[in-house]
């Protein structure tokens, strides 16, 4: 894959990481950069998750969550983005990269404007989720229950509960380790598609009538 040895080697190197996902964060979004962070805590990083907007209802529960602010005034060695095809999508958090030593940009995008000096790609992927799973593992970070939780999410999302053509082999074997870990599968997904705020509940029974 190309850039897994030196984004391991970058990051090895490091002692202060900032991760940022996309601006209006989603499932994989989110799911990476939570399930990066407490990855590279475990082995001694200083993290800072960063995200501009607001994180959405249905995400609050994820593991990590409450470790996510807006932004640093740190200058860090490494600046890592998740899913982000441009540095746009970063939005304001940019500016904590514009200040990193080295950015690193971790995506499954085929169209996309490169603006790192690292990049971890790999446009078959079915989300950035799996590529995170494959640099945790040659980082050789231990897998927890935590961790898969966030990495799952970033799965299920993006392929739509596995409904999209972008599910691969490797996909299902992928998710296969993470339940061991002892993620409660079928409570996750329920929180992802069909729990709802009061606010929802009521426009789509006003829709409805």
């Amino acid at each position: 894959m190309e850039g897994l040895r030196e984004a391991k080697r970058y990051i090895l190197k490091a002692k202060d990481v900032a991760i940022s996902g996309h601006v209006n964060p989603d499932g994989d979004s989110l799911g990476s950069l939570l399930s990066l962070g407490l990855g590279l805590e475990s082995i001694g990083k200083k993290v800072y998750s960063l995200s501009q907007d607001k994180i959405p209802t249905t995400y609050s529960s994820l593991p990590g969550i409450n470790r996510v602010t807006k932004t640093t005034k740190k200058k860090v060695d490494i600046a890592i983005a998740v899913d982000c095809s441009t540095k746009e999508l970063l939005g304001k958090t940019f500016s904590v990269f514009k200040k990193a030593k080295s950015i690193l940009e971790i995506d499954h995008h085929e169209f996309r404007r490169p603006f790192g000096d690292i990049r971890l790609i790999d446009y078959k992927a079915a989300a950035a989720g799996e590529l995170v799973y494959i640099l945790l593992k040659e980082l050789d970070v231990k897998i927890t229950k935590d961790i898969a939780e966030n990495l799952l999410t970033s799965i299920i999302v993006e392929t739509n509960s596995f409904r999209l053509s972008n599910v691969r082999p490797f996909t299902f074997r992928l998710c296969a380790e993470l339940l061991k870990t002892g993620v409660d599968f079928s409570k996750l997904t329920d929180t992802i598609y069909w729990s709802k705020t009061k606010e929802s509940a009521m426009l789509l029974g006003i829709c409805l009538a």
